[in-house]
């Protein structure tokens, strides 16, 4: 075996010496590539470029499965090598965000897989929000993000459980935000007027339903007393005229136990005899009252600049006839234009047809001319006791009625004394039998 040479089949090189030969002949050709250092990196930096121009980049890519990866993924050891705040600064945010579909990405991302592996509070903790907030635009995000699509796919309930809102507190500094709160301006911009005007409006309209519900408590009080005396079943009344009718069986029907002691909403029934009485004695005090000082001024007008002395008969056609027209415009114009007198509307009641709607000018005009006649003969005001629908003479011949209307708030009946002392027998009664059924109410 010493130094014997290989044989050589045919006198020619052997296999492996020209092999050896054709790859130093492909290492030394381009010679402007950079050269690298011994065989290997020779062939390397030759080879390389050539298997790089044969793969199918898109195939490779469809061939990996970035789930396997991602899961295989250790993103907390990563997100301690990356220094965030370099990225940041180095980062063109505006470029970027010109160059990715937000909407795709938003629809095609697990949101509650990527916040599961993702440690909000380590992220927190080495993210400077101040750095990162100055280089965002944040109007343009704005422009771009659909707010919609990307709400209806966060789970607000996850976010809220995995969140440490202790945590979060601490890093607040309350004080340090008091501090920088400009106070006088915040003041100087509440309408502290405003607030007290109405803070006291809210008292004035307090106090005057408190009256309201005291005068509706007297209709039913009186009501149940003549009920009792004429022995009239309570249901065979109607309650309110109309439609209105419809609505006054809904709150009914919506009331909660009847055994239990309960303001009724009696918006749109009928208004009962005391708060009618009331209101028709408010209004011919006011016209008279307003007719004496039109008078007296009349009559001071004529002795003083005209140096006239008007008779005594002249002063009482003069007082009549104001009387008269005072009288028919107090009663049929706020009708007509607003559905109640000026007493009504202190009383929380309104006119209206007997079927409930609004009355009209017309029939305001009626009322008023014959509500005189009702006041002459006093027995007309019979019906509003007695009558099923409280009707009085002159609601009668103008085919209106009058009805509780409190506006936009419930005209309120409290519990009378009647319901009251009913209430007391059901107590009595419960205590000395608990199992019996006590009874509702007649």
């Amino acid at each position: 075996m010493g130094g014997c040479p290989l044989p050589l089949s045919g006198g020619g090189p052997a296999p492996w010496g020209r092999s050896a030969a054709n790859l130093l002949a492909v290492v030394d050709q381009a010679p402007d590539e950079p050269h690298r250092s011994g065989l290997i990196g020779g062939v390397v930096g030759r080879v390389a470029p050539v298997v790089m121009r044969q793969i199918d980049t898109n195939d490779l890519v469809d061939a990996l499965d970035v789930n396997v990866i991602a899961a295989s993924l250790d993103l907390d050891a990563l997100l301690e090598r990356i220094d965030i705040d370099q990225v940041a600064e180095r980062l063109d945010l505006d470029a970027l965000l010109k160059r990715l579909d937000i909407d795709e990405i938003a629809a095609r991302l697990d949101l509650d897989a990527l916040l599961l592996r993702i440690d909000v509070d380590q992220i927190a903790d080495r993210l400077d929000l101040d750095a990162l907030l100055l280089r965002i635009d944040v109007d343009r995000i704005a422009d771009r993000l659909d707010l919609d699509a990307l709400l209806l796919r966060i789970d607000v309930d996850q976010i809220a459980d995995r969140l440490d809102l202790d945590a979060l507190l601490d890093r607040i500094d309350v004080d340090q935000i008091a501090g920088r709160l400009d106070l006088e301006a915040l003041i100087e911009r509440i309408d502290m007027a405003k607030i007290t005007a109405g803070a006291s409006q809210d008292v004035a309209i307090s106090g005057l339903d408190l009256v309201r519900r005291q005068i509706v408590r007297a209709d039913a009080t009186v009501d149940g007393i003549v009920g009792r005396v004429l022995r009239r079943r309570t249901d065979s009344r109607p309650e309110a005229p109309g439609h209105l009718s419809e609505v006054a069986a809904d709150v009914v029907a919506a009331e909660a136990d009847p055994h239990e002691l309960q303001r009724r909403d009696v918006s749109g029934h009928y208004a009962g005899p005391v708060t009618r009485a009331l209101s028709v004695l408010a209004d011919v005090s006011a016209v008279f009252a307003l007719n004496t000082v039109l008078v007296a001024l009349t009559t001071f007008f004529l002795g003083t600049i005209l140096d006239v002395d008007p008779s005594q008969e002249a002063v009482a056609v003069l007082t009549l006839s104001s009387l008269a027209v005072l009288f028919t415009a107090w009663f049929w114009l706020p009708v007509a234009f607003l559905g109640r007198t000026p007493a009504m509307a202190l009383l929380g009641i309104a006119v209206v047809c007997r079927d409930g709607t609004v009355a009209s000018g017309v029939r305001a005009l009626v009322r008023a001319l014959v509500l005189p006649v009702s006041l002459v003969v006093p027995v007309l005001f019979i019906g509003l006791v007695v009558g099923k629908e409280r009707r009085t003479f002159h609601d009668l011949i103008a085919g209106t009625t009058v009805v509780y209307d409190w506006g936009a708030r419930e005209a309120e009946q409290p519990v009378t004394i009647r319901e009251q002392f009913s209430a007391r027998v059901r107590r009595r009664e419960i205590q000395r039998d608990p199992d019996a059924e006590p009874a509702v109410p007649g």
